[in-house]
């Protein structure tokens, strides 16, 4: 049942959990107009907002429990990471397990206790785009190879990721690799065409310039980067 209210105050007033979900430019300006209780959980999904900066606008910053969440697109469709960092008031209290317990049906929680890990993951999500742009210039090499057909070239692609990222997931079976360096060389044979591209993608700065790449990102999600 949705319940449409006269106020943002008034769905506060009504709710136990309260999910924070506007623009990091207004932020400010509706938390300003809201008090909070003392027994509120209030979760921020505003990406650029320190948990110190949000206790500012909750009435009873020793005993209100904070988190921040940043939640993945894959989150839609029940897939992928769900980012969750709890203030420490909420570790104490032990608030953190609710909060896990209403966003595990979405995907797979992925809780850090220290804001600047909650940073990393953030960055680490910018591969995002590069990702699916991997998939488009191979497509695009495929067919410009004269393979025939784009449809059964994209299905083909799509269906080989998906299965290595589920090789992926698979990481913590007993019996097979236990990481993903494990893995990048279980997929390799002596002399064979994936230990080629490796060596030639990696001799030619591939691999050095994705970590560079991150680390400017990181300095943006920090607030000293280049845009």
């Amino acid at each position: 049942k949705v319940t449409i209210a006269a106020s943002n105050q008034d769905v506060v007033d009504n709710s136990d959990i309260v999910c924070i979900s506007v623009v990091p430019s207004i932020m400010d300006q509706v938390l300003e107009e809201i008090a909070f209780r003392k027994d509120h959980q209030v979760i921020s999904f505003v990406s650029t907002a320190s948990i110190e900066e949000l206790e500012q606008h909750v009435a009873f910053p020793a005993k209100t429990a904070v988190f921040r969440a940043i939640p993945m697109p894959p989150i839609a469709k029940r897939r992928g990471p769900f980012v969750l960092h709890p203030s420490p008031q909420c570790t104490e209290n032990q608030n953190d397990n609710n909060v896990k317990l209403l966003f595990d049906p979405l995907g797979t929680v992925i809780e850090v206790q220290h804001e600047e890990d909650l940073k990393v993951l953030m960055a680490t999500a910018s591969l995002m785009a590069p990702f699916y742009n991997i998939m488009t210039q191979a497509l695009e090499w495929m067919t410009g190879q004269g393979f025939s057909s784009s449809k059964e070239g994209t299905k083909y692609i799509a269906s080989l990721f998906k299965a290595l990222a589920e090789d992926a997931m698979d990481l913590s079976f007993s019996g097979g690799p236990k990481s993903f360096r494990d893995i990048t060389k279980a997929s390799q044979t002596p002399g064979g065409l994936n230990e080629q591209n490796l060596r030639s993608l990696d001799e030619r700065g591939f691999y050095s310039i994705m970590k560079k790449s991150l680390s400017e990102i990181l300095d943006r999600v920090k607030g000293g980067g280049k845009r």
